[in-house]
């Protein structure tokens, strides 16, 4: 299932965006990451009618292209025609909230007809899993800024995210709920807030270690390491165990690779830079470091014959 809207989620991100949870990508990569997997998680889990009813009538594809304008257009007039009782109201009612919440421009009436839904979810028979993502919606509702002149609600945001923790303690739920409650206090941007974030983070962690999705908390630790406290040794130690893990965003990972062997060089670990350096030419050829890795670790190889080290082979097919 992640791997399926992984790539979705991520897409739209620049290089310089997926590096800095101090500025405002990690802010907005989550968010999206909340309304990307809510989408897709949307059509893969709620089920569908096998009837030719009104609730599939082309709403579904605009979601899948974030046209959230044309898909509010067709829910406006859909859900209200839906009792609770119908099979898609549930699934319609999750739709419209988020068409609600992410038609452009943003606005407060828009966003208060979004909450109204989700609270109708959270009372009705919806599914337990549809009832969470609500959760995390309110949450995010709450936690960003939509709009200027946007007010937050921190306390309000993170009493949502702790809820959905404290019912979903690992896998998927658990790790987006904890990421979203860190991030609450990153954006504080001070000493208390940012050890704070990396607690509930390593909390995460220790309550579910092999979930795919620990990875990226790895990395948001890294991240923070770096640069928040400037301690280049610990990122890089965080790093290399995201690595273990499996980056999360596969096509970037030559990106995270040439960090981190920058960081193993930087710090005087030459063994640990070449072999970063030279997965780099093996996994990702192709990449636009893979010729400069394939210099470094070839210059590395140069200075330490004795070794008889092996640079791999700088494939362009």
């Amino acid at each position: 299932m992640f791997g399926y809207y992984r790539s979705i989620v991520f897409r739209t991100f620049s290089i310089s965006e997926m590096s800095n949870p101090l500025s405002n990508q990690w802010f907005y990569r989550l968010t999206a990451m909340l309304a990307a997997t809510a989408c897709m998680l949307l059509f893969t889990s709620c089920g569908s009618s096998d009837s030719e009813s009104a609730a599939a009538v082309g709403w579904e594809d605009a979601l899948r292209m974030y046209d959230f304008g044309e898909a509010y257009e067709q829910l406006s007039e859909i859900q209200p025609l839906l009792a609770q009782t119908d099979e898609d109201w549930a699934k319609v009612t999750f739709a419209y909230g988020l068409a609600c919440w992410h038609r452009p421009p943003p606005s407060q009436k828009m966003i208060d007809q979004a909450l109204v839904l989700f609270e109708q979810l959270l009372a009705s028979q919806a599914s337990d899993a549809l009832k969470v993502r609500t959760q995390l919606s309110i949450g995010r509702i709450y936690e960003v800024y939509d709009y200027p002149g946007d007010e937050v609600d921190l306390n309000k945001a993170r009493s949502c995210y702790r809820q959905v923790i404290e019912d979903n303690p690992t896998g998927e739920f658990g790790y987006r709920a904890s990421m979203r409650l860190a991030q609450t206090y990153v954006q504080v941007i001070d000493d208390d807030s940012i050890a704070e974030a990396e607690r509930i983070i390593l909390e995460q962690i220790d309550r579910d270690p092999d979930s795919e999705w620990a990875s990226l908390a790895y990395q948001y630790l890294g991240d923070l390491s770096y640069q928040y406290h400037g301690d280049m040794p610990k990122a890089l130690e965080f790093y290399q165990k995201a690595e273990q893990a499996g980056f999360v965003e596969e096509s970037r990972e030559h990106f995270f690779l040439w960090n981190m062997a920058h960081w193993a060089e930087e710090l005087g670990n030459e063994e640990e830079s070449f072999r970063l350096y030279s997965k780099i030419v093996s996994k990702h050829s192709r990449s636009p470091y893979g010729t400069l890795a394939r210099d470094r670790a070839q210059a590395y190889a140069d200075a330490n014959q004795e070794l008889g080290l092996e640079i791999p082979e700088l494939k362009r097919f």
